[in-house]
């Protein structure tokens, strides 16, 4: 899709407070200007995945995407990342020889409140603790640090200035704690970042029936 149309749909997208106070997100200007993805493999952001994790093994190298081939990537939605300042994707798969394959998306964004802006355009899941040991210990919000959704097999979580997305093809057990086992590994070592100041700023309760997510 070309900028310009990218840029009329951020100036007609309108604002919208969720019944429940889960957010508050405001969309940048996209930049028009085309990032060259030549050289990004040395990405001084990159992470270095484990090469194996469970049944799951690295399918060849990242793939890297700027965010003049977003729309070739993705089949909508486009818009939102730019609008979001999107810098550039890394994409790695991971397989297996009878579990399906996970799929690991890294949205390395212009700041840290771009990558939260990402995370709170769907609450819908369970919060996950990544600082929890995993496997087999139970979820609970996490109130510092990285936040992360899992559901149905997706893992999606914020950090700095990182949004991923960590999906398998098919939810077992086993693939659930890989997908878990992978966003404590993007996580670690990563500053915490603080929540935007505008949500900071939101009442926990607004009358009796609306309040603040503890995980937003």
């Amino acid at each position: 899709m070309p900028c310009s149309r990218s840029m009329e749909w951020i100036r007609r997208a309108p604002l919208v407070l969720a019944p429940v106070l889960a957010g508050l997100s405001i969309l940048p200007l996209a930049s028009c200007k085309r990032a060259p993805t030549e050289g990004l493999a040395m990405n001084e952001a990159s992470l270095n995945l484990p090469q194996s994790i469970g049944a799951w093994t690295q399918s060849g190298s990242p793939k890297f995407v700027g965010p003049q081939d977003i729309f070739n990537y993705m089949d909508g939605a486009g818009e939102l990342y730019l609008g979001y300042r999107f810098k550039h994707l890394e994409v790695q798969r991971y397989g297996s020889s009878n579990q399906g394959e996970i799929l690991v998306e890294l949205y390395w964004m212009a700041s840290s409140d771009d990558a939260y802006g990402l995370l709170s355009g769907d609450w819908g899941g369970e919060a996950v603790d990544l600082s929890l040991p995993l496997p087999g210990s139970s979820s609970r919000a996490a109130t510092d640090g990285p936040r992360a959704l899992y559901d149905a097999g997706l893992l999606r979580l914020w950090s700095g200035d990182l949004f991923a997305r960590i999906m398998a093809d098919h939810e077992t057990n086993a693939s659930q704690s890989a997908v878990q086992a992978l966003g404590q590994a993007i996580a670690r070592g990563r500053s915490t970042a603080p929540r935007p100041e505008l949500i900071q700023a939101l009442p926990a309760r607004v009358g009796s029936q609306f309040f603040l997510r503890p995980t937003a």
